[in-house]
């Protein structure tokens, strides 16, 4: 791959994640309003399967890049976004037996988890390496 090439792959990936980010952020929003609002379980179980199955979608996509990168950090990279969904997963048996109390625990973890995961982790990604190629 020509340095052009890596770097406009590299630009169209991180303006996809970006906007990825975006939809993650607003179905957290969604989310945490239907909790605090005391919506029906059927609607929070539903935004937040909406919230799982993105979020599950947006790390394979940001997987796939780092592959064709040739990112060194994928490894860790992939381990952060297991232990996420498997606790998104945790909490859809709490919400499906009727506890919708950890969902809020859930949303304000991840918030915190999403915002520094993108100012570190994909921040990270989204430079050149040395040396111009990966």
């Amino acid at each position: 791959m020509s340095t052009a090439d890596w770097a406009r792959t590299l630009a169209e990936a991180h303006a996809r994640m970006h906007a990825e980010h975006d939809v993650e952020r607003h179905l957290l929003d969604d989310l945490e309003r239907a909790v605090a609002e005391r919506a029906p379980a059927s609607r929070v179980h539903d935004l937040l399967r909406q919230l799982v199955e993105h979020t599950n979608l947006h790390f394979l996509s940001e997987q796939l890049v780092m592959r064709q990168l040739a990112y060194p950090g994928l490894e860790a990279h992939e381990r952060e976004h297991d232990e996420l969904m498997a606790q998104a997963r945790q909490l859809q048996q709490h919400v499906e037996a009727g506890e919708v109390e950890p969902t809020l625990r859930f949303i304000a973890a991840m918030r915190h988890w999403l915002t520094s995961h993108m100012a570190g982790k994909d921040e990270a990604l989204s430079r050149p390496r040395a040396g111009g190629t990966a």
